[in-house]
């Protein structure tokens, strides 16, 4: 995904573990609740432990250090292209997302 520049589908992304739920968009506004409500029911404690834990094992895999070269990436990448093309993003995503299939129209 990183070199091809592919789209993720949702249904990819949860076949790879990315995401947790896939949601109609007129399901959304009724299931983020319930998402939210089952997550507050769960002892507070535990879950300020568990996210001090998840924090401290990307902090020390270097979480800052790649959030910053990440950050400086993004943002050369984007100077390259106002510098080449004169817009942030290369037009070449301009045209793949033209010649995409309108939304719900895949044939899935």
């Amino acid at each position: 995904m990183l070199f091809t520049g592919d789209f993720v589908t949702a249904q990819d992304a949860f076949r790879l573990g990315m995401i947790n739920h896939i949601v109609r968009r007129e399901e959304l506004e009724a299931k983020t609740p319930e998402i939210a409500a089952k997550i507050a029911g769960k002892p507070s404690f535990g879950l300020s432990l568990i996210k001090e834990l998840v924090n401290n094992v990307e902090d020390t895999a270097g979480r800052l250090t790649n959030q910053r070269a990440h950050f400086a990436a993004h943002h050369l990448l984007h100077w390259h292209n106002v510098a080449r093309h004169r817009v942030i993003t290369d037009p070449i995503f301009y045209k793949a997302a033209a010649l995409k299939e309108p939304e719900g129209k895949e044939g899935k």
